[in-house]
């Protein structure tokens, strides 16, 4: 290990340590109940599960850890993705037959629609 990859190290390690994730798997179960989670299960074909345990093993990662980050990273690409095709507004425009006011107006009137409901 060069010194870059040191310092490097420390400083993940150190911001891991700040920000990382909650160990959650440390919890009792009725605890665990009582935190704002939901438990999301899919099948996977063996070869992937397989996939996924070595490479958490190797890193050192829960599968929930990885699975999460993953997971934010996709949501991440995912509104990228959909905003450089213009998906909401042509979601807007087809469901309102007008133009789309942007990306707060619109929340500001779906949110406003929400609590009407109420």
């Amino acid at each position: 290990m060069n010194f870059h990859q040191l310092i490097q190290y420390k400083v993940l390690d150190r911001l891991h340590t700040i920000v990382g994730s909650f160990p959650i798997e440390r919890l009792p179960a009725a605890e665990i109940q009582k935190l704002d989670m939901r438990n999301v299960c899919a099948l996977l074909p063996v070869p992937v599960f397989e996939k996924l345990e070595s490479k958490c093993a190797l890193l050192g990662l829960s599968k929930r850890d990885f699975i999460e980050a993953a997971l934010s990273d996709a949501f991440v690409k995912v509104d990228r993705v959909v905003d450089e095709i213009g998906l909401h507004a042509a979601m807007w425009e087809h469901t309102h037959g007008a133009p789309y006011p942007g990306d707060q107006v619109a929340a500001e009137m779906h949110f406003a629609a929400q609590e009407g409901r109420k």
